[in-house]
C-alpha cells in the first residue's frame, strides 16, 4: 500500500476534524459525529485514506480522552472498528448511489450508519472480556444495561448518515478543490 505526500496531508486534515468533532458534541450523550467524518474521509478519498483516518483519529481520541485512556483491548477495538468505517466509506464513495435517486441513498446511508455503529457496540462490548474480566453472563447483564445508550447512539448515527451525511457528500462533491486533491470518489 503506497501512500504519497497529499494522502499523509489529508490523513493529517481528516483525523483532526474527526477529532475535533468528536469533542464538539462530547456534552451530548451519545450523539457524535465523529464516525461520520471519518465515513466521508473514506467517502471521498478512498479506502485506504479513510481506514487510516479512522486509524489514527480513534488512536488520538481513546488515548487523549478526558475520560481516561481507553484500556488497550479496548483501544485497539476503537481502532479496528473506526478503521473499518473509513473503509466503508471508501467502498460507499465506488457504488455511485446518486444515480439510484435520494429515498435509495438515505435509506443506504441510514443503514450504514446502523450497521457501523452495531459493529462497533458489539465489538466494544465484547472487548470486556479482556478489559474488565467479565463473563458471557456479565456481558449480557452489561448490554441490558447499556440498551438505552446504545439506542440513543443507532438513532443518532441513521439520522446523521440519513438526514446530513446525503447533502454534506453532494456538497463537498461540487468542490473543486477536493478535485485537485486527487479525491478518486468525486
Amino acid at each position: 500500500m503506497k501512500v504519497t505526500l497529499n494522502d499523509i496531508a489529508i490523513v493529517g486534515v481528516f483525523s483532526a476534524l474527526a477529532f475535533a468533532g468528536a469533542y464538539l458534541l462530547l456534552p451530548l450523550h451519545n450523539i457524535e459525529i465523529f464516525t461520520t467524518i471519518i465515513f466521508v474521509s473514506g467517502y471521498l478519498f478512498g479506502e485506504k485514506v479513510g481506514t487510516l483516518v479512522g486509524v489514527i483519529a480513534s488512536a488520538l481520541f481513546a488515548i487523549l480522552n478526558p475520560f481516561g485512556i481507553s484500556p488497550l483491548p479496548l483501544l485497539l477495538v476503537q481502532m479496528a472498528s473506526r478503521g473499518f468505517v473509513g473503509y466503508v466509506g471508501g467502498r460507499f464513495g465506488k457504488m455511485n448511489l446518486a444515480e439510484r435517486g435520494r429515498p435509495y441513498r438515505l435509506f443506504a446511508f441510514g443503514l450504514a450508519g446502523l450497521v457501523l455503529t452495531w459493529v462497533y457496540i458489539i465489538l466494544a462490548l465484547l472487548s470486556g472480556i479482556f478489559t474488565s474480566g467479565f463473563s458471557i453472563e456479565q456481558l449480557k447483564v452489561s448490554f441490558v444495561f447499556g440498551i438505552v445508550s446504545y439506542s440513543i447512539l443507532s438513532v443518532g448515527n441513521i439520522l446523521i448518515f440519513a438526514l446530513v451525511l446525503p447533502f454534506v457528500t453532494d456538497a463537498l462533491k461540487r468542490n473543486p478543490y477536493l478535485r485537485q486533491l486527487g479525491a478518486p470518489n468525486i
